[in-house]
């Protein structure tokens, strides 16, 4: 996928809003511009690049079946006295990303899991959206970290 990475960077004035071509976004817009073409290819790079496997299927097996090994990286990876079974019951999907899609997730807040079976880091997405590129924090992800011009 070719990206133009002049397209799209951040105004410099400190206000947090950015310019795509000739038009100005707010982060506090709640992202109205969900539409924007180029804003989309910056958000399924994100995901291409960041985001390896979808490991459902088998994250579901170990919670059908009580499967220990799942349920001892969700104690370490949640915060004390919370509910394992509450918080992963809001999980759409597991997916398999890098370490620094895991850190970014974390700091929005989003469940990520360390280690379980060959992953290093196992996401479990709350959204509902077809498409992880749509997801709204995926979407601030990529506001955030490649509005200067893909950084990473």
């Amino acid at each position: 996928m070719e990206i133009n990475k002049g397209a799209w960077m951040g105004s410099g004035d400190g206000s947090g809003d950015n310019v795509v071509g000739e038009r100005r976004i707010t982060m506090a817009s709640d992202f109205e511009h969900n539409q924007d073409i180029e804003f989309q290819k910056w958000c399924e790079f994100v995901v291409d690049k960041h985001v390896y496997h979808n490991i459902s299927e088998t994250i579901e097996y170990f919670i059908e079946h009580d499967i220990d090994i799942f349920y001892d990286t969700v104690w370490e990876a949640i915060p004390l006295g919370e509910d394992v079974d509450e918080i992963t019951k809001g999980v759409r999907g597991w997916w398999a990303v890098d370490d620094y899609l895991a850190r970014k997730l974390r700091v929005e807040g989003e469940l990520v899991l360390e280690n379980i079976l060959d992953f290093d880091f196992v996401w479990g997405r709350t959204a509902n959206n077809s498409f992880i590129a749509q997801d709204n924090v995926i979407r601030k992800i990529a506001v955030k970290e490649y509005s200067l011009g893909g950084k990473k």
